[in-house]
């Protein structure tokens, strides 16, 4: 995550991270807020996620548009790259990460966990091309938050996967701009969305 996009936002309570994987991101997180909520599907990431954090809310389970059980396919790079969706050109433009096993993963919607939301005002999503369905599983909480952060897919790393066309299109129901885009190249990146009653940082 580009450490500008924290250092703009005008006021951190709390950050939602859906994808955290080990908690790479942990040390940047802390310099801005104390209160941050992570949720890591894959069994042995997440035994490293919380032992690398001890202090983060940590949840063994993904989120998404529906409670359900469902398939993973896992990747070879520690999991990073693995998605609830079938790899496509991924297979071919990154020949040294493989999908080597599915792991049965429980989905939760957020808004059925009984989370106090009001704590938390940024949320952070990397869940390679699964965001739509975790926005949607925010449901009217996402009216609730100031800024989300998200990755796109242009291309078809994934099948299906949310571009973001489809990402902005989805969040202007709920008063979301687009702010910046950080793009990694021309099919992917991620981008900043902005509440309309929330101003950034000059």
């Amino acid at each position: 995550m580009e450490t500008e996009v924290l250092k703009k936002i005008r006021e951190i309570r709390g950050i939602i991270q859906v994808g955290a994987n080990t908690g790479q991101e942990s040390s940047l997180f802390r310099k801005y807020t104390s209160n941050v909520m992570c949720f890591e599907p894959i069994k042995d990431v997440f035994i490293s996620l919380t032992k690398n954090n001890p202090d983060f809310i940590c949840y063994n389970f993904a989120l998404g548009e529906r409670n359900e059980i469902k398939n993973m396919n896992i990747a070879s790079n520690n999991g990073e790259s693995s998605s609830f969706l079938k790899p496509l050109n991924h297979l071919t433009q990154f020949t040294s990460i493989q999908f080597t096993h599915t792991e049965s993963v429980e989905i939760k919607r957020f808004d059925s966990l009984g989370i106090d939301i009001n704590n938390f005002n940024v949320l952070i999503s990397d869940t390679q091309g699964y965001e739509i369905q975790v926005l949607k599983g925010f449901g009217d909480f996402l009216k609730k938050l100031d800024y989300i952060y998200v990755e796109y897919i242009n291309s078809e790393l994934y099948e299906d996967c949310s571009s973001l066309d489809k990402i902005q299109d989805y969040l202007k129901q709920y008063s979301f701009n687009l702010d910046s885009i950080y793009p990694e190249n021309s099919n992917w990146g991620n981008v900043l969305f902005i509440n309309n009653n929330k101003q950034l940082k000059n």
